[in-house]
Formats: C-alpha cells, structure tokens, sequence
C-alpha cells in the first residue's frame, strides 16, 4: 500500500502534523486476549520526515498492554532489562558510556523502563550510589525492588510525578529502548523535563532506523507492534531542542538482543540547558514585577473635580478593562488622532488637545496614559502653559 500526503489517526509524534505519506501496511491476527491494533500504516510525515506508525488506537491502550505484560518478568525474554549474557553487554556499553561523560556518581539516576532492573545493578556495581528504577510492569518492579534493594517507582513515566508527587529531582534519567515503544512522545518530554533537575541530564537509546537496511533479517522485522517510532538521531534532536535540551554527546553503536543478532542503536546524551529556558523565567519576572506595580500603584488627586485621559493605546485599554480609572470623574479623553475626536468612551467625548485649555485650572487632572508618547505629552502640556495637576500612569 503507498498513499501520499494521508490525514493520520496519529499526529506526527515529533512535529504534530497530521499529514503523511503511507509507505507500507502491515496487518496481525491476533488472540482474543491481545489488545493492540490489528493494522499499522507505516509513515514518514510530510513535514519532518519522522518515520512512525499510525494506527486507529488510543495511548490508554498501549498503557494497558504494557501494564498486564507478562513476558517481561521471564528471564528468557531480550531487552527487559534481564540479566542474559547479551544484556549484560548492552549495560556495560551503556554505562561505559556514561562513566565517560559523567563523573560525579553521587547523582540522582533514574533508570525508567528498567524491566528487571539489571542496568540498575550495574551503575550500583560501577559506583552510582543513589539510583532507582520507574517500571510500568507490576511484576518486573517488584522483582527488581526485592532483587537489587532499590526503589522501583512502578508507574507509567507520563504518570509519575501524579503518582509520586515527593520524587526528588532527577540528575540523570536514562530511557533506554523505551522511546520506540511511547505513544505521546512531546507529553513524555514535558513530564521529564518535570522529573529532571535544573540542568538534568537525559540518556537516550534508541533503535537506528537508518541503519534498518544494514541489518537485514525477517522481512518487516523492525516494525514489531510494539516498536511503534523510527527514530535517527536528527529526530532525537528535533523532538527534544525544542523543549530546551541541548545534545551533549551521540552514539551509534549495535545491542544484541540475542547472542547472534546484532540490531543497530543510536541515542545520545542531552542536557536541560537553563540558558534556554531564561527567557521564559524572565519574562515571568517581569510579569510579576507588573503585577505588583499595579498592585501598589497610587491613585494620586482622586478630589479632581476635572480629569482627562491622554493616551487611548493599548495601556489604556487594559487599565480600563480592569476599572482602575473608574475612581475619578473623567471629564474628557484627548487624542491627537483626529479621526478619533467625536469618538465616544463610556459616554465620554474623544477630543483634541485644544479642549483643556476650556479647563486650564490648577483643579485639572491630565492622567498621562500612553507608555511610548508620555514625554512627548508631557512636553506639550508644559508648552501649553498649563496650570492643573499631570500624572503619568505609566
């Protein structure tokens, strides 16, 4: 099957697009007992190029079937986090890995999708003292809390800080092969960017979809139904810059899920750069600094028996919306727009400078109510020779 630029039932999980071109479709019969699709479309989206499954099926579904999973606890199964001689291989590459990058081993290391918990092991061997586990699989979490003695938060990773609000912050989060299996991919990083440490750090291991065609076996093997992201490490990158992660590190290397069959990865270490995330911590400075200038901000000569407003911007606007005006006894607005004069506010006439000088008393208030032109305003006022009362509310 081959369709150009299709609606999906699945936005794209990296760009959100909903347009895709369908490069192959794969159909299972399944036990009465199996609860996930039945049809995958597999599709590179027409906007960044992912490469993902598209199916008719909700997230909660996925959950489900990862929760009630019981191969995983089996020792015979590959890659759920068990103790076999080719898992053993795949930890000690990963955490070679990082003992290059990290090397304070005192540091919060949460391994999420941990399985059985033999990468966790390892990092205890290797020296990483305060490490945990997040495990959906209530049988693969108990097993590796009783075996090991450390703490496996068991919890799908989207529900983790719902579920364990008092997590203490993460320094390390490694996902490795479980970003390939996440149905809401943008949600997961917005969830650890939670979990995570200010400047956090972020291990990821992927299957290398690029390198698919180098490592041939079955036909359509790598689109296993659980396998439902393609990933390179342009769209690591794609999905996680973003959300202000920057790359320290990639990899492309080769796991074996069994002894004789190579199967390419690749991932990456990134970071949670603060520097990236400032704009949005200033901005809400000066958000609250607005806050408490309007919470203190004087009414000064609210006995005017005359006041105008000079300045109908956007300012004046919002001080209106907000009613912070109503407490003087507004005789006029002033534009120097002429279009605007005859323009009613309230019931109150838009009028040019000129109307003050009907009302040149030292009783007078002019409220200077336009933030760019207040100076400006101002130094009209003065060369107008005028007697009353100017306040800048600006």
């Amino acid at each position: 099957m081959s369709k150009t630029d299709y609606t999906t039932y699945r936005n794209c999980p990296i760009c959100s697009n909903a347009r895709a071109d369908i490069l192959h479709e794969i159909n299972y019969q399944r036990a009465e007992y199996q609860i996930l699709p039945l049809q995958y479309l597999i599709v590179s989206c027409t906007d960044c190029g992912f490469i993902y499954d598209d199916f008719n099926t909700g997230a909660s579904v996925f959950e489900q079937h990862y929760a009630r999973q019981n191969k995983y606890i089996l020792e015979i199964t590959a890659g759920a986090g068990g103790f076999s001689e080719s898992d053993l291989i795949r930890y000690q590459q990963t955490t070679d890995f990082l003992e290059q990058h990290i090397k304070e081993k005192s540091i919060h290391v949460i391994d999420s999708g941990c399985g059985k918990g033999g990468l966790l092991q390892l990092l205890k061997q290797r020296g990483f003292s305060n490490v945990s586990g997040i495990e959906i699989s209530p049988g693969c979490a108990s097993y590796a809390e009783k075996q090991l003695k450390t703490k496996v938060y068991c919890t799908d990773l989207l529900k983790t800080k719902q579920n364990f609000p008092d997590l203490p912050p993460v320094d390390l989060l490694i996902l490795s092969n479980v970003m390939e299996h996440i149905y809401d991919l943008k949600q997961t990083v917005r969830i650890i960017k939670k979990i995570l440490a200010e400047n956090g750090m972020l291990y990821i291991e992927v299957p290398d979809a690029s390198r698919y065609y180098q490592y041939t076996k079955s036909p359509f093997y790598y689109f296993d139904f659980e396998h439902i992201n393609h990933f390179d490490t342009i769209h690591l990158d794609l999905l996680l810059h973003p959300f202000g992660f920057k790359t320290c590190r990639y990899f492309e290397t080769e796991s074996y899920p069994v002894k004789t069959m190579p199967y390419p990865m690749c991932g990456g270490l990134y970071k949670l750069d603060s520097g990236k995330l400032k704009l949005s911590h200033n901005v809400k400075q000066y958000i609250d600094d607005s806050i408490l200038r309007e919470k203190n901000r004087d009414l000064p000569y609210l006995d005017s028996p005359h006041v105008f407003v000079w300045g109908l911007g956007a300012y004046f606007e919002s001080l209106r919306y907000k009613k912070i005006l109503n407490q003087y006894q507004i005789k006029g607005f002033i534009d120097i727009n002429k279009q605007k004069t005859g323009e009613m506010i309230d019931g109150i006439a838009v009028s040019t400078p000129d109307i003050l000088m009907n009302f040149n008393s030292e009783n007078t208030l002019v409220l200077v109510t336009s933030v760019l032109y207040a100076p400006q305003i101002i130094q009209e006022l003065e060369a107008m020779k005028w007697k009353g009362r100017i306040v800048d509310f600006t």
